[in-house]
């Protein structure tokens, strides 16, 4: 029984890992950028 439950806690350990990778990868290579924004005034962009 220990061992079928460490099995499962590293299935759900390896999951979490490449489930939030790939949510991370993904967000990294989405174009544009809050800065591209052609109506945000100077003060605004300095602030962000």
């Amino acid at each position: 029984m220990g061992r079928y439950i460490l099995k499962r806690f590293g299935m759900i350990l390896l999951t979490m890992f490449i489930i939030i990778s790939l949510g991370f990868f993904v967000l990294r290579l989405m174009p544009g950028s809050v800065y591209d924004d052609p109506n945000l005034s100077p003060e605004i962009v300095a602030a962000l």
